[in-house]
């Protein structure tokens, strides 16, 4: 959720793809991957939980401005349309 924030935010899909798939290369060197349903559930609370909600409740300028866009990638991988 992080990496996906940051690639938001910081308007840096590409970079954020990298990072993302190095993080799960790395996860999956060391044991199974979880269920691709429970990541994308997972990744999607989190971007609402510690990233959408930290940007209201400690009024980060970077997290308004991007709060739509935030909320619509949660939304978009809890359906399964989010870019991996």
């Amino acid at each position: 959720a992080g990496l996906r924030y940051r690639a938001l935010v910081d308007d840096e899909a590409a970079r954020g793809e990298r990072v993302r798939a190095a993080l799960l290369d790395g996860y999956a060197s060391a044991r199974d991957l979880p269920d691709r349903t429970d990541l994308d559930w997972h990744v999607a609370a989190a971007l609402l939980s510690e990233r959408a909600l930290r940007a209201v409740n400690r009024v980060r300028e970077d997290g308004l401005a991007h709060l739509g866009p935030v909320l619509a990638d949660a939304r978009a991988v809890l359906r399964g349309d989010a870019a991996r």
